[in-house]
């Protein structure tokens, strides 16, 4: 189900902004799990 999510997810044009965003903000070893976080809130809506 979570792949489902994020093939969802990945062609999303808010998404595809927002995973730049974290990249350039955060570290990669931090965004990981703050993008499973996100890409749940956005299955969601």
């Amino acid at each position: 189900m979570k792949e489902e999510i994020v093939i969802k997810s990945q062609y999303n044009p808010l998404f595809i902004q927002l995973l730049i965003e974290v990249k350039n903000r955060i570290s990669n070893h931090l965004a990981e799990p703050m993008l499973k976080k996100i890409i749940i809130i956005f299955d969601i809506e």
